[in-house]
């Protein structure tokens, strides 16, 4: 093991008795521990002092620090707090460094696995999990994007967070924002790895008026960190559905432009500021690109489904259309006049050898999320008929199966049965399936009441 990549951990403290001990138990179990864990109970008056001292004298790497706080405490008691712990393990020999709040817990092999991506990208300079937030008794995901860090969970290479020069005490807040910009400006990556969950045993905004105020605050924030106040206007148009609804991300807009018109200062160099807005005209252009590419295809598919509905060509150039739009067929089918096959998912529908669709039917396989219809071979969905599959179905029209005319399908048809009404129910066994040769009567006269036996084929 003294090859393994060594980590220092960081936990500025303030009051932290409530949760602090599930953090310990999460780093006591990880598959890699730590070279050393510094603790700084920042002026705590409860009792999180005793319980790291507890676990201190158990396990030599967890060190207690104790930092008086004078004054008003502010967000840049954090910063402060973490680099009083910096001094302590400045000294020793490891790869990466970690920040760490004193509420979180996480899995076994938490570290270990992000020690593991930093070794298969010599690239990444800061990297962590994801937040998952306890609101209302539920652990819900945290919205981040994955080119940004939770400030909660930041594991820094050492080479990265040495050239960032730490964290900058900023009063009003954004101080693991600023660190993680300052990381991509010199060129290093920053990513979440979503797969990797940690729990937030506290929220990180309250509720109320406590909840304006902070969002508020943040809109200040980004306007003292340089975002561009187009990027601005956008995400709070992108976010406006966010709990609580309009309100929350409004403020978010006044904060930003109080701060503009009172001309706060900013903390950041211009040179941050430049980086910052450029960074993020990108992601606006990326997006809208993005987006138009969308548009696009959707268009494009949409032209090529009135095609197919109306041109002529029931073997040849409808199915040809209705792949191009992502249509899976398998072999040679028939599709008949003014059929509608999926509009928005082309691709949740699925049709093999000699199935057919007839006149003026209708295949929906998404509502309220996608779902998946499989007509399997010969089987054949008769005119004016719906057949609807609910999200995260996969309908199947069996092998030889017959939907009758003006039916409506929402459950599977068994291979080889003829289905009849509104919703379809089975109403005869078939003998001879319906394929694109067989005559009419020679279909009729093996049909075979349900209740029949029917040799296997």
């Amino acid at each position: 093991m003294s090859d393994y990549p060594q980590y220092v951990l960081i936990t500025p403290a303030k009051n932290e008795e409530a949760h602090i001990e599930k953090t310990i138990v999460s780093v006591l179990a990880q598959t890699a521990l730590p070279l050393r864990w510094v603790i700084v109970s920042d002026g705590s008056a409860d009792r999180t002092d005793a319980i790291v001292k507890k676990y201190s004298t158990e396990y030599p790497f967890i060190k207690l620090l104790r930092r008086e706080v004078e004054g008003e405490r502010n967000f840049s008691s954090k910063a402060f707090a973490f680099n009083a712990g910096y001094e302590e393990v400045k000294i020793l020999a490891f790869d990466f460094i970690g920040n760490l709040d004193a509420d979180i817990s996480f899995q076994r092999d938490y570290f270990e696995i992000l020690i593991n991506e930093f070794s298969k990208n010599k690239r990444l300079g800061l990297a962590g999990g994801k937040i998952f937030e306890l609101i209302n008794g539920t652990f819900v995901g945290q919205h981040i994007s994955d080119d940004s860090v939770a400030g909660a969970v930041q594991l820094f290479r050492k080479e990265c967070f040495e050239k960032i020069g730490g964290y900058l005490p900023l009063a009003g807040g954004c101080i693991d924002a600023v660190t993680e910009i300052k990381a991509r400006q010199l060129g290093f990556l920053v990513q979440t790895f979503p797969e990797v969950k940690v729990l937030h045993h506290r929220r990180v905004a309250g509720a109320g008026g406590q909840l304006f105020k902070s969002r508020f605050k943040q809109g200040i924030n980004f306007y003292l960190i340089g975002y561009h106040p187009v990027f601005i206007v956008l995400r709070v148009a992108y976010k406006i559905n966010d709990p609580p609804f309009l309100i929350s991300n409004l403020l978010r807009l006044f904060g930003y432009c109080w701060a503009y018109l009172h001309r706060y200062k900013r903390p950041v160099d211009k040179t941050l500021v430049a980086f910052i807005r450029q960074e993020q005209m990108e992601k606006l252009i990326s997006g809208c690109k993005k987006y138009t590419s969308v548009l696009f295809r959707q268009i494009f598919n949409r032209i090529l489904h009135i095609m197919a509905r109306f041109l002529p060509g029931k073997t040849t150039l409808r199915p040809f259309l209705h792949k191009l739009r992502g249509v899976k067929i398998y072999g040679e089918v028939f599709i008949g006049d003014d059929v509608y096959l999926e509009n928005e998912y082309p691709e949740c529908i699925e049709m093999h050898d000699e199935s057919g669709v007839l006149l003026r039917c209708t295949l929906i396989a998404h509502f309220r999320g996608r779902g998946k219809i499989i007509l399997e071979k010969k089987a054949r969905v008769h005119s004016c008929s719906t057949v609807i599959a609910s999200p995260g179905q996969t309908l199947v029209i069996g092998e030889g199966s017959v939907v009758a005319a003006s039916s409506l399908v929402t459950k599977d048809v068994p291979p080889y049965t003829l289905v009849a009404g509104v919703p379809a129910k089975p109403i005869k066994k078939i003998t001879v399936p319906l394929g694109q040769k067989t005559p009419y009567e020679a279909f009729k006269e093996g049909l075979r009441p349900l209740d029949e036996c029917i040799p296997s084929r």
